[in-house]
């Protein structure tokens, strides 16, 4: 049984992990940059770093590793408990 619960909790935990952890590190800056580049495609003159661009999607690479492995652990363990039980 307590399988399922870790199980419960891993994989829903990817939300509040993107909320609290990705959105201030790397998302919402991303976000930011794309409306800056699009701004750019229509001819304003903006500043948009590449350098600051690959740093992050480098973070957000590594981060959504982290919420890839919550997920699978909680499908592992959810499939072992079903199997064992």
């Amino acid at each position: 049984m307590a399988l399922y619960a870790v199980a419960a909790v891993a994989i829903p935990s990817i939300m509040p992990f993107t909320i609290a952890v990705m959105n201030p590190r790397a998302n919402l800056r991303l976000m930011v940059l794309a409306d800056q580049a699009e701004q750019r495609g229509k001819g304003k003159e903006v500043g948009v770093s590449e350098g600051e661009v690959r740093q992050l999607l480098k973070t957000w690479t590594g981060l959504n590793y982290v919420r890839a492995v919550a997920v699978g652990t909680g499908a592992v363990l959810g499939a072992v408990a079903a199997i064992t039980m």
